[in-house]
């Protein structure tokens, strides 16, 4: 037999050698595009690698869940009350000696749960009781509800979890 004829595949080349960086880039939230213009192949060679390599499928998957995770921290973060220091450092000169003096300036805040980053969260973690919205709650009760005694005056043997 003979050596094989052709190009090598893109991931042998491009892709495998590179599964760190890959994986540092999934984790501070790249996005495919992005790594696929870091690795230089196309986007056909890209998923197709994803789809034939394990390895790399779940270096994907892995990173893109662990800055996810990072992300839902923060943002839980924000929702309590916190302290802020900053501090500040500058250089003035002496009008009487022409000395320079450094001087760093620390200011200290309080810093109050974040409305937003609270609301965000109870609607990404509790959506069946927080909503921007209290009537569409309310109506998607009344539909479930409704749904609920369909079922049962037509007889199906659902096993239907009744809301509270």
């Amino acid at each position: 037999m003979g050596k094989k004829r052709g190009r090598k595949p893109a991931y042998e080349e491009r892709i495998k050698p590179y599964l760190e960086q890959i994986k540092t880039a999934k984790k501070t939230g790249a996005t495919d595009a992005q790594v696929m213009q870091m690795l230089g192949v196309s986007k056909t060679a890209f998923y197709e690698a994803a789809t034939k390599y394990t390895e790399f499928r779940e270096i994907l998957k892995k990173g893109r869940a662990d800055f996810a995770m990072e992300l839902r921290g923060r943002l839980a973060s924000l929702t309590e009350k916190h302290t802020l220091e900053t501090k500040k450092q500058y250089i003035k000169e002496d009008q009487d000696t022409g000395a320079k003096i450094a001087y760093t300036e620390i200011t200290t805040r309080e810093i109050d749960p974040d409305p937003v980053a609270i609301n965000m969260l109870l609607k990404n973690i509790d959506r069946e009781n927080w909503s921007d919205n209290p009537q569409m709650l309310k109506l998607k009760q009344q539909e479930h509800d409704l749904r609920v005694a369909i079922a049962k005056t037509q007889n199906f043997d659902l096993e239907l979890e009744e809301k509270k």
